[in-house]
Formats: structure tokens, C-alpha cells, sequence
């Protein structure tokens, strides 16, 4: 049971050393129908990488909430990583949730949801202390 653990935190140790963590601001939601940019709905992150894919993660790279972006490859200079469910329990296959698409500097980010597909999440890597600035004033 020691080397089991011993060995588990070697591994989390070892992934966690190999990774590097950004800072994601998001910056809007485009409505895939009508083209139409608004104001973000989702909360700023930090994303870690490592050779297998990325996760959101803390300020120190460790995984809050357990959802893993396998690497899927590149396709026009966007580099895209993909959560993949593990085998859903109604129809005995893996689905497909969100995918991860980013420039080929990592410098932008989109995002897709597949169970509410109709928006894409735009986020830019950022410095996390910058003073965030409303882009208006009222």
C-alpha cells in the first residue's frame, strides 16, 4: 500500500514538475448563428499543459476540478485538445463535452461546448496581476 502511494505521489509530482500553467482572460462570447459578439460568461482561468494535454488548474498548475483536455492535434495552425467523457453510462460510449482550440502561440483561446453548442468562448493569455479596466464607463 506504501509503494502505492509513494508511487502516486511520484507520478502527480512528476506531472505537475513537466507542466506549464498560463493565465486565461476571457474577453467575450461570439454566438455561432448570428456572429454576434457579447460580453463573457465565463470566469477567467489558469490552464496547465503538459505532453498529453491540459486542465485548468490553479496558480500552481494543480487540477480543480478534474476535467482532463486530451491533445487532439493540429489542423491550420489552431492546436486543439478535447474532454472526452469516460463511457457514458445510457448509451455505453464515450461523448465529446468541450474542446479546446488554440493559436498556434497559445496566445488565444476558444472555446465549444457540445451539450450547449450555440457559443464559442474567447479567452487571451494575460498577465494576472494587470488591473482589469472596464471596457466602458457608465
Amino acid at each position: 500500500m506504501r509503494k502505492i502511494v509513494f508511487l502516486l505521489c511520484i507520478f502527480l509530482i512528476s506531472t505537475i514538475s513537466n507542466s506549464q500553467t498560463y493565465y486565461y482572460k476571457s474577453v467575450a462570447a461570439i454566438d455561432i448563428k448570428t456572429k454576434v459578439k457579447g460580453r463573457p460568461m465565463r470566469a477567467d482561468m489558469y490552464i496547465s499543459f503538459n505532453e498529453q494535454g491540459c486542465w485548468e488548474s490553479d496558480n500552481k498548475g494543480y487540477d480543480i476540478n478534474g476535467h482532463f483536455f486530451q491533445y487532439a492535434g493540429r489542423k491550420n495552425g489552431i492546436i486543439i485538445y478535447q474532454y472526452i467523457t469516460s463511457i457514458d453510462p445510457f448509451f455505453g460510449k464515450q461523448s465529446l463535452i468541450e474542446t479546446w482550440s488554440f493559436s498556434s502561440d497559445y496566445k488565444r483561446l476558444n472555446i465549444k461546448n457540445e451539450i450547449i453548442p450555440n457559443n464559442i468562448h474567447v479567452f487571451e493569455r494575460a498577465n494576472p496581476e494587470d488591473i482589469d479596466v472596464p471596457d466602458e464607463l457608465y
